[in-house]
């Protein structure tokens, strides 16, 4: 078996960085093997094969839903964030995303949410579903965030699988979830086109027409929600209002001149 070979299969699940220091404190680094228990506690210098599927549904789900509360001073959207539930022996995985009410401290790019200290936990949870992890987001995943509480749990899923995340032709996405009725989950029906509503953010997730993404659709207007063509042209519109403002300005500036000559 190869070098390279060799290091694929011992690093399968992601490695652990630590920073040795020797005598005379020059650091070094050494990478451990994750095992797959590790993704539902993971430690800061953890570093995951997540896939780049996961990786860009991830960044396109945020976007699309911070822009989609944008309006809401009162709730965070927070991607990539570890929760500590502060009970011992209860993991403290990282969500995907998570949406969250009423923080002291709203930062949109934390990265820890301290539910022991800061009194309150997501109120929904989405996660994406990586290849090398499924059964642990489909089953551990929910097992604890209906053991912590969370009033919401979305699972959105590419098909891709350990065996075929290298496979385009095995995407098929679909999306599960699950709503906390006193205090155990329950399965949240699935529409004729395959979505399912979440009452936190009031859209509803689903595969797209194709079955080869996903898409957040607003219940309000029943639109896909598309925060990037709505992002650029508001940058437009700001940008065409702060040209309109200096040339006033300039203007102005010019008039001011020509009355003290």
């Amino acid at each position: 078996m190869s070098t390279a070979s060799s290091n694929r299969e011992r690093f399968y699940y992601g490695y652990r960085r630590t920073i040795i220091q020797d005598r005379t404190g020059q650091p070094s680094y050494v990478d451990e093997p994750l095992a797959a228990a590790d993704f539902l506690d993971p430690q800061p210098d953890d570093h995951f094969e997540l896939g780049a599927q996961h990786h860009d549904d991830v960044g396109a789900l945020f976007q699309i839903l911070q822009y989609h509360h944008r309006n809401n001073l009162l709730l965070s959207v927070l991607p990539s964030v570890k929760l500590k539930w502060g009970v011992a022996g209860q993991p403290e995985p990282t969500a995907d995303v998570a949406i969250v009410s009423n923080l002291v401290e709203p930062q949109r790019r934390r990265k820890i949410l301290d539910a022991a200290r800061e009194g309150i936990r997501p109120s929904c949870i989405i996660e994406v579903i990586a290849p090398r992890f499924a059964e642990m987001t489909l089953v551990n995943k929910r097992q604890i965030y209906e053991k912590a509480g969370i009033q919401e749990y979305i699972v959105i899923d590419s098909g891709l699988r350990a065996d075929t995340e290298q496979q385009a032709s095995a995407i098929c996405y679909g999306v599960s979830g699950y709503e906390l009725v006193n205090g155990q989950y329950v399965a949240l029906p699935l529409d004729e086109e395959q979505r399912v509503y979440s009452a936190v953010n009031r859209v509803r997730f689903g595969p797209n027409a194709q079955n080869s993404g996903f898409e957040v659709i607003d219940a309000r207007t029943g639109q896909p929600i598309q925060p990037q063509t709505v992002i650029d042209q508001d940058r437009a519109a700001a940008s065409q209002g702060e040209r309109r403002g200096h040339d006033l300005g300039a203007s102005l500036d010019f008039l001011r001149m020509q009355g003290g000559e």
